[in-house]
């Protein structure tokens, strides 16, 4: 049986999706590219706004990014997202797995301050 962290990550890579070139790393594996979100924010890899603190921050629409730093940004947003959703949710860890994936999915999404505007929500999961 799937973890809710495994169903979270199952979902967002479906609904993020992503940006790949047709070219191709030694090992065969198809570089991301950059892009601009619906917000009109440089994108990467499954949904990773570009930061000053990424080294692609300079980066113009459609350069290419490595898969293995898509897969990083990846892993590191979704542990961000998990610690959000337990900072916003007091007893987030006795959730059922599908409450904890949709609050984990809704942070990932929005950031913790984004979930964080879902009061009357967070309220009814407190």
């Amino acid at each position: 049986m799937a973890t809710f962290l495994e169903n979270a990550s199952r979902n967002l890579l479906r609904e993020e999706g992503t940006k790949l070139s047709n070219q191709k790393d030694e090992a065969g594996n198809p570089f991301h590219l950059t892009y601009l979100d619906t917000n009109g924010y440089l994108t990467a890899g499954h949904g990773h706004k570009l930061t000053p603190d990424d080294e692609e921050f300079g980066y113009g629409e459609g350069q290419l990014v490595s898969g293995e730093r898509a897969s990083e940004w990846y892993s590191q947003d979704l542990q961000n997202a998990v610690s959000d959703a337990r900072y916003r949710v007091n007893n987030f860890d006795y959730l059922s797995d599908d409450k904890k994936s949709i609050v984990t999915q809704m942070a990932y999404q929005m950031g913790g301050s984004g979930l964080g505007a879902f009061t009357n929500f967070l309220d009814e999961l407190n």
